[in-house]
């Protein structure tokens, strides 16, 4: 299962892209990939994860952490300080900053979510009333892959 986020396109970024030379970095992914599972039930994090971002039918409430981390994040103006404007193509160097940054940003929205609360019976049982923190699995799965 894949979920893709679109940022928002501003004209910054229409410009950067259609100015963009070649020979760097094609694309930088971050998120939860194929193979990421809890220990406990074996369950992918992809679908945990998507349960969290959008909610289910079976009572799993929204929780946009991951949409929250994405509109937070401002890629022209990272784009501006971080990359070669004589070449306008992004380096591996950039692209590890860029990857680290994102997933930065989306681990720190699966930390500071608060609402909807959990119910108090799953307050009780984690010990916890982060409703996106429980065993660690899901912000430790939280990573980024460059691809030339």
């Amino acid at each position: 299962m894949t979920i893709q986020v679109k940022l928002p396109q501003s004209r910054k970024l229409k410009k950067f892209f259609a100015e963009a030379g070649s020979g760097g970095v094609s694309s930088v992914e971050v998120g939860f990939f194929e193979g990421s599972r809890y220990q406990e039930t074996g369950t992918p994090v992809t679908t945990v994860a998507a349960a969290n971002e959008f909610g289910t039918q079976r009572g799993i409430l929204e929780r946009p952490f991951f949409r929250n981390a994405v509109n937070s994040f401002d890629l022209a103006d990272w784009l501006e300080v971080n990359v070669d404007h004589r070449k306008l193509v992004i380096q591996p160097p950039a692209a590890r900053r860029l990857g680290l940054t994102v997933k930065a940003k989306i681990q720190n929205s699966i930390r500071e979510l608060k609402t909807p609360p959990n119910a108090s019976a799953t307050v009780a049982r984690k010990g916890s009333s982060n409703p996106l923190i429980d065993t660690g699995t899901l912000i430790n799965s939280v990573t980024f892959k460059i691809n030339r």
